[in-house]
């Protein structure tokens, strides 16, 4: 057996542990790889674990988080698949808990590649990325590979947000929820669906440059004393977000973002996207309006 210390971080025990046990997996301080101990007894109870878990990403791999723990999962699996490099963001609740280095840019990079952190038995590829023990916001993950002129170009991407338990729940089953919400109610740069309490805004053929702007979103109230104090003077309540914290990119070039609905009864919803001009005024990318007591919600 591999002879190392043991660092342990809060995952479950079947990949990472304080102490040395038969069977389970382990993770080395010096380089983060993955040993595995009597693979051929523990491969069942594994299958089992991804079995029972639903993904919150389905792409080029589907990704679980179990625990504190990202597992990518591949059947049919090929050398093609797994030759490039996986990058992965993590993003901190605070800031001050990442490394020095780190700090500048906001983020701490875990990027690996598939022989250091992964196995692979009959057609399924398995990738296992243990995460800090430190509270984390977003989470971005994906492939990428580098171009003969030395740029990178993403094979795939998405996002998860672990401290955003609704939209990640959400998202597990976003294509069965879309089917469910019929046709969308609003036909633009991105279509817009209502389903059970939240507007599902989807966009296939989506770039870089579709999630950038900003979208904005107000919410007007059948009764004004439902909303905050402070937003009764406008009339409306301002649920403004942003893709990279509602969103997700599905397969390679699908942009999928959740926004909740507040609980009060809502007459009109106006919506869309502004971008920025040169004189640091915004102007409507698009914009579309649902009318509520026109559709159920």
């Amino acid at each position: 057996m591999y002879e190392e210390e043991i660092v342990q971080r809060r995952a479950p025990d079947f990949i990472v542990t304080n102490e040395r046990v038969d069977g389970l997996a382990s993770l080395t301080p010096k380089n983060r790889l993955l040993f595995l101990y009597e693979w051929n007894d523990y491969q069942s109870h594994l299958d089992e674990l991804i079995e029972e878990s639903e993904p919150l990403i389905r792409s080029r791999f589907d990704v679980h988080l179990i625990g504190n723990t990202l597992m990518y999962v591949k059947d049919d699996c090929s050398e093609d698949d797994i030759s490039e490099k996986f990058f992965l963001g993590l993003y901190p609740v605070d800031e001050s808990d990442l490394p020095d280095k780190r700090r500048q840019i906001g983020f701490d990079n875990l990027d690996f590649h598939f022989k250091n952190h992964a196995f692979r038995y009959d057609d399924r590829c398995i990738a296992i990325a243990p995460l800090p023990n430190y509270d984390i916001k977003r989470i971005s993950i994906g492939q990428f590979t580098i171009r003969a002129d030395g740029s990178t170009q993403r094979l795939w991407e998405s996002e998860i947000f672990p401290s955003n338990p609704l939209i990640n729940a959400r998202m597990r089953h976003i294509n069965e929820t879309i089917a469910q919400a019929g046709e969308p109610l609003i036909r633009s740069h991105f279509d817009v669906y209502l389903n059970n309490g939240a507007l599902i805004y989807v966009k296939d053929g989506c770039g870089e440059n579709d999630t950038d702007a900003p979208f904005f979103l107000a919410a007007f109230p059948v009764n004004e004393t439902d909303i905050p104090e402070e937003s009764r003077q406008n009339g409306f309540q301002n649920l403004d977000f942003r893709f990279q914290k509602n969103g997700i990119r599905q397969g390679d070039d699908r942009c999928i973002a959740i926004a909740q609905l507040p609980d009060y009864d809502i007459k009109r919803i106006s919506t869309g996207q502004d971008i920025k001009r040169a004189d640091r005024s915004y102007e409507n990318l698009w914009k579309g309006e649902i009318r509520l007591t026109e559709v159920e919600r």
